[in-house]
């Protein structure tokens, strides 16, 4: 569905730039289903960021200058969360347009880098998408960071205001 959402957001709007961040372990999957469930008719480019911080900067780099393609494609970037902190204002930077968090639980810490870094591009991205197959964490608090993440109006940006309002506290 989430690679749907992607090209139908490439035909309607021309949408192409898409940063997915994944743990390490599905991002060789995540390369196997765009290839999969991408149609024939829309191009598309994949990048899986590896090697050293050096070398994923200079990979961002080449990615930027060629994506100045007409017509463009499709153009997926696919990183770890270690490796997007790292390269949190080359990513910022090369403003996607769209941006998938797999395991969206992962930033389920308002404070974590990495829940920094998604609120962050956020703002950019014209759409979000989060990817779950644990979609009821362990405190329902948790719920804070990735609704931040995908829509700031749901429940605001405060974390304080969002636990006064939302968190019961004391006896039962």
């Amino acid at each position: 569905v989430a690679i749907d959402a992607a090209c139908i957001m490439f035909l309607k709007h021309g949408w192409y730039r898409v940063l997915v961040i994944a743990p390490i372990t599905p991002l060789g999957v995540w390369e196997e289903e765009i290839a999969k469930h991408t149609p024939e008719n829309i191009p598309y480019v994949i990048h899986r960021l590896t090697g050293t911080t050096r070398q994923r900067e200079a990979q961002l780099t080449g990615i930027a200058l060629s994506g100045l393609e007409v017509p463009p494609k499709i153009t997926w970037i696919l990183v770890n969360y270690e490796s997007a902190i790292l390269l949190m204002g080359d990513l910022i930077d090369w403003e996607p347009q769209g941006v998938m968090v797999d395991e969206v639980h992962y930033i389920k810490s308002y404070k974590a880098k990495r829940s920094r870094l998604c609120h962050e591009l956020r703002h950019m991205a014209q759409f979000r998408i989060g990817l779950s197959g644990t979609p009821q964490p362990k405190n329902q608090l948790d719920h804070f960071s990735p609704f931040k993440f995908y829509d700031e109006s749901i429940f605001g940006t405060s974390w304080t205001f969002f636990r006064h309002t939302y968190a019961i506290f004391g006896g039962y």
